[in-house]
């Protein structure tokens, strides 16, 4: 099924909660909405869904425009953030509800099936309050999926669980997803998230689309600050290019200096560099990049038990670099040492006019 918001508004009184929104998905394909609170994400999957209707544009599933069609009619599985699980109904009963009101014959069967595929089929028997947050998500997510839907709607649904938990959830969503060829629309504001799920990703900002595209192209080649400052791009230097020729150029910002692998018009440009495109240099292993910076660790900051994100300071310019942990033991990196860092041509990425 094919899913295509064509120039969706939204407004309540004065104000404006969506903006010329439109996006297509493929048939299969998974497609995240990612941005912060108040963005209108959850505004845009409940048009989608029929729950609200917009003032202007048109929402059309597989050619058809169903902008006028109740919720219940479009085929549509919806998941929320908070489960809606009915709490006088136990897990077998929430599973089954959806295909009971369509006077399903099989239900037993459907229901046992897609609890086994969602690993709840030895909590049947129990009540919403006797299981975890994980389970009631999994057991939300099989609800959604027993009566066969031609398109998925998640609105953050993994927000309020651990990490782990998250994790793992994530890797069933994605696999179930897969399995069955869902068309799917996933809300979120974790970026972390978006990458790992997403087939496509379109970055909202007050009720408009800032950019949409593959996750690659938003999280490495933004069109914009605004983009980049969200999808967690650390490294945003504003410079000049004052040099350009044989299909390279030289930048100079806050009084260094940079060669990146194409050839720009001379003037102002915003450098934009991820904290994991850039590495430490082992002094045993002379770095053989152009793009070589003598500094300072000055920032640690722990992610968990993988990773830290490391400030380095280089004349004054703080560069944030995002390293495994290992990486951080053998090298001894710890505030105050003295350190090389090296930036690679080709993972930097311009902006030209300054600000993007």
């Amino acid at each position: 099924m094919s899913l295509e918001l064509r120039a969706i508004s939204k407004s309540y009184d004065d104000t404006v909660v969506l903006r010329d929104i439109s996006f297509r998905l493929e048939p299969g394909e998974l497609m995240v909405l990612l941005g912060p609170s108040g963005a209108g994400k959850s505004k845009t999957l409940e048009i989608a869904a029929g729950i609200e209707t917009p003032d202007t544009g048109s929402v059309v599933i597989n050619g058809v425009d169903v902008s006028s069609v109740p919720a219940r009619k479009r085929g549509v599985g919806f998941v929320f953030q908070d489960y809606s699980l009915f709490p006088h109904k136990n897990v077998f009963e929430n599973i089954a509800f959806g295909l009971k009101t369509r006077g399903e014959k099989n239900a037993r069967g459907r229901v046992e099936a897609i609890a086994r595929e969602m690993q709840v089929e030895g909590l049947l028997d129990r009540f919403p309050d006797q299981i975890s947050g994980g389970q009631q998500q999994r057991v939300a997510l099989a609800r959604a999926l027993v009566f066969q839907p031609d398109l998925l709607l998640f609105d953050e649904p993994l927000s309020s669980l651990d990490q782990r938990v998250r994790e793992q959830l994530r890797k069933t969503l994605k696999k179930i997803q897969r399995k069955h060829h869902v068309t799917t629309l996933y809300v979120t504001h974790d970026y972390v998230e978006a990458i790992a799920l997403a087939d496509k990703i379109a970055i909202l900002k007050e009720g408009r689309i800032l950019q949409s595209g593959p996750p690659d192209e938003i999280f490495y080649r933004p069109m914009s600050r605004e983009v980049a400052e969200f999808t967690g791009m650390t490294n945003i230097f504003d410079g000049s290019v004052f040099q350009s020729k044989g299909g390279s150029s030289i930048i100079r910002f806050n009084g260094l200096e940079l060669v990146v692998d194409s050839a720009l018009p001379l003037g102002d440009v915003t450098v934009c560099i991820r904290p994991e495109s850039i590495m430490f240099v082992r002094p045993e292993r002379p770095s053989s990049f152009e793009n070589n910076f003598d500094g300072i660790i000055s920032e640690m900051e722990s992610f968990g038990s993988a990773m830290q994100r490391i400030g380095v300071s280089v004349e004054g310019t703080m560069f944030y670099v995002n390293v495994p942990n290992h990486v951080v033991e053998k090298m001894k990196l710890e505030a105050g040492k003295g350190v090389k860092i090296s930036l690679k041509k080709e993972k930097i990425h311009i902006l030209l006019g300054g600000e993007g």
